[in-house]
Formats: C-alpha cells, sequence, structure tokens
C-alpha cells in the first residue's frame, strides 16, 4: 500500500512591489491558484515554473505525492556524487 502525503503551500508577496519565484511544479496539482510564467525542465525530469507575484498577490499550490523510502528502489549516490557537496 503506497502511503501519499498532502502538500498545501501558500505564498503572500508582502515584501516588496513585485516578487519573482522559481518552483518546482508537481505533476499532479489538486489546485494552484496561478500559471506559471515561464516553465522550464531541469535535469531531473521535473518541470520549473516562474511566477512573478505583485504586491499582497498570493500563490496556492495543493498536490499529494507518494511516499516512498529510496533504498526501496535500488537508487545510490556514486562515489563521486557523495563527494560532491
Amino acid at each position: 500500500m503506497k502511503k501519499s502525503i498532502n502538500i498545501d503551500y501558500w505564498y503572500e508577496n508582502t515584501l516588496s512591489n513585485k516578487v519573482e519565484l522559481w518552483m518546482i511544479l508537481p505533476e499532479k496539482v489538486i489546485k494552484q491558484s496561478k500559471k506559471a510564467k515561464l516553465v522550464h525542465k531541469v535535469p531531473t525530469g521535473e518541470m520549473l515554473g516562474y511566477f512573478i507575484l505583485q504586491k499582497n498577490e498570493k500563490i496556492h499550490v495543493n498536490f499529494d505525492v507518494d511516499w516512498y523510502k529510496p533504498e526501496n528502489h535500488g537508487i545510490s549516490l556514486t562515489d563521486e556524487e557523495k563527494n560532491t557537496i
């Protein structure tokens, strides 16, 4: 049985007239209040979204992710990756 976790992310720009925000976009979105101005695929295969929030503008993203343990997937770091910080 897979366990899932619900992520409910809110952010409101209370800092300045404009905030530029980059964030990884989840695969299975339940709710997303604002569309990304730009979307870029990163080397991990995930999608990175670029948002611009004006003063007092909010973004809300709600999504589920499956819980897993990396050791169950046979994925481990190489020695080179372990030595790179």
